[in-house]
């Protein structure tokens, strides 16, 4: 416990000095629009489209990974994956997108390295990421990382309700150029998506909204990926944070790839059946998957999918008050 806890401090105070000589290059680099404060919310000129990676802040912070978070799992064997078979499509001309669950900061990283350790090093070099318009607010340090990736912005579900009708025809206009984007520039590269839009700091799997069907639509397959234990991390943001890091196994589980044809075909079916949009059917299907691989992280997908849609129905048939 106290050597676990002792690598822990180690793996920390690295960490801490590298971050910080990426924070003082990062901050030298140019960035294309104006980062606001933290406080700042969805403006009417925020960015659309791709962004290509930075290639120098990339390299700083994929060596920060395999050094900080990499080496000590595979040393001490506490990041453990099954299913890698079920990647052997990765990087032959197949449009892939990796779902997964997402319940902690290392989610992102978690992927990257066992992708990285395990031979897909050109997969990893070209993934594009898809992240909420809002993350590029919330600090100066944080929002310069995260323009240093491979990025398609978009403006979450929460930051749309309640907008002004000038408001919705812009955030029509971004999500719009997204997809193009992401259609462009899928062909060549990966695609990582957390489907759900936000970490579940319990744990526990939340109701996917049905825009993210607009984004695996643009790929061939989808590879459901399930990550268990890793809110239990220092590195996750649930309260209090548990310790040690090392200390505690973090499987990340590779389901069998599903055919975006097949999705489509089978969410249509089920939107006549059941009465729900077929983009709804779309992702709740790829919720499932992903709820299979790590049942304990679950949530709503532990239910059947035909007991959580007769809820919506239900909801939708309720008298409205007033």
């Amino acid at each position: 416990m106290l050597f676990n806890v002792f690598l822990d401090l180690l793996a920390v105070l690295a960490a801490a000095v590298i971050i910080f000589i990426i924070a003082l290059a990062a901050s030298l680099l140019w960035t294309p629009y104006p980062i606001k404060d933290k406080t700042a919310d969805f403006t009417m000129d925020e960015p659309a489209g791709f962004y290509p990676h930075n290639w120098i802040v990339r390299q700083f912070g994929k060596w920060v990974a395999i050094v900080c978070f990499g080496i000590p799992n595979w040393v001490f064997g506490r990041l453990v994956v099954e299913g890698l078979e079920n990647l052997s499509g990765l990087g032959n001309g197949v449009r892939v997108v990796l779902a997964s669950n997402h319940t902690s900061r290392a989610d992102t990283v978690m992927i990257q390295l066992f992708l990285w350790f395990k031979g897909f090093r050109s997969f990893v070099e070209n993934l594009i990421y898809v992240i909420g318009s809002k993350y590029f607010n919330r600090d100066k340090f944080l929002s310069r990382m995260l323009l240093s990736a491979g990025r398609i912005n978009i403006v979450p579900p929460d930051m749309i309700e309640g907008r002004s009708p000038e408001e919705q025809r812009v955030i029509a206009r971004i999500l719009k150029e997204c997809l193009k984007a992401l259609k462009a520039q899928i062909n060549q590269h990966g695609l990582m998506l957390f489907p759900e839009g936000a970490r579940a700091l319990d744990g526990q799997m939340k109701r996917i909204q049905s825009g993210a069907a607009g984004l695996i639509r643009c790929a061939d397959t989808v590879v459901p990926i399930g990550i268990r234990a890793a809110q239990k991390g220092v590195w996750s943001t649930s309260k209090p944070p548990r310790w040690p890091l090392f200390g505690r196994d973090v499987k990340v589980v590779i389901g069998p790839p599903r055919p975006v044809n097949w999705l489509d075909q089978e969410s249509r079916r089920l939107a006549r059946e059941y009465g729900i949009t077929p983009s709804q059917a779309f992702v709740d299907l790829v919720g499932k998957a992903i709820a299979e691989l790590v049942p304990e992280h679950g949530g709503i997908y532990n239910q059947h999918l035909e007991q959580i849609w007769k809820q919506d129905r239900e909801r939708r048939n309720e008298p409205q008050e007033g």
